[in-house]
């Protein structure tokens, strides 16, 4: 008996050890890397070029070590998006040192050009129709194994909550974490057509370069209520001394 099993089961152990094998090399073959930032020309070109896009880079600027943006044209020579990328080791954006899990910072901001109410001859918008391209390429852009698709359902799943209805007429931000990557996402009532949404920008980001954005925003936020409340006083003020 002890014969027969091993007869039976040596086959499917050596079937099991096979179909691991052929399963680790197709992981390893379908994962892609995340690109390294910050983002350089041929990386950005191949993700326009993945995504169908007739676009080109026109000028490049560097803020510092570690940073790098790109003005894009569209096929018609319009500008019509900025990508922001930077590798930062700190909580200043900045990159000095070495980088390691613990403190490296990866953030990429695709920022769009909405519709206004005039028309540019420098500039083109980028409409609704586009946006689900505008998610695939910044998920092309930061690199690994990202699904924009899902990212995409999702965001427009949420901008159907009554919370984002456009009618509030304020900025909207959609922030979500989906596959270990933090998307921050921007929104605004639209200038052009009534009752719609601009997007302004799709930021992609680490939870060491999130936790920065929260404090930065926060420190906005409360420098924000700072003025208002100077500028009540100041109005208070001077509504006493004409009366």
């Amino acid at each position: 008996m002890k014969g027969k099993l091993s007869k039976v089961w040596l086959p499917l152990m050596v079937s099991g050890v096979v179909l691991a094998t052929i399963s680790v090399v197709v992981v390893l073959r379908t994962s892609k890397p995340e690109n390294p930032f910050p983002l350089s020309t041929e990386v950005v070109e191949k993700a326009m070029e993945e995504q169908s896009l007739q676009w080109k880079i026109g000028e490049s600027t560097s803020f510092s070590d570690g940073n790098v943006n790109y003005e894009v044209r569209n096929e018609n020579g319009k500008i019509t998006v900025f990508i922001t990328s930077t590798l930062a080791n700190n909580d200043k954006g900045q990159l000095s040192g070495t980088v390691n899990a613990a403190n490296e910072r990866r953030f990429l901001e695709v920022m769009l050009l909405p519709p206004t109410t005039y028309e540019s001859k420098l500039t083109e918008a980028i409409t609704e129709e586009q946006w689900p391209a505008m998610f695939d390429f910044a998920c092309s852009l930061y690199g690994g194994p990202r699904n924009s698709k899902k990212v995409y359902r999702q965001f427009k799943k949420a901008t159907k909550d009554e919370k984002y209805e456009p009618s509030k007429g304020k900025k909207i931000v959609w922030l979500k974490k989906i596959d270990g990557v933090r998307y921050v996402v921007s929104m605004r009532p639209s200038e052009k057509y009534y009752g719609r949404f601009d997007l302004l920008s799709i930021m992609l980001m680490n939870d060491v370069c999130y936790k920065d954005y929260l404090a930065a925003m926060k420190r906005f936020e409360e420098k924000q209520a700072e003025q208002e409340k100077k500028k009540a006083e100041r109005s208070a003020a001077l509504s006493s001394a004409g009366s």
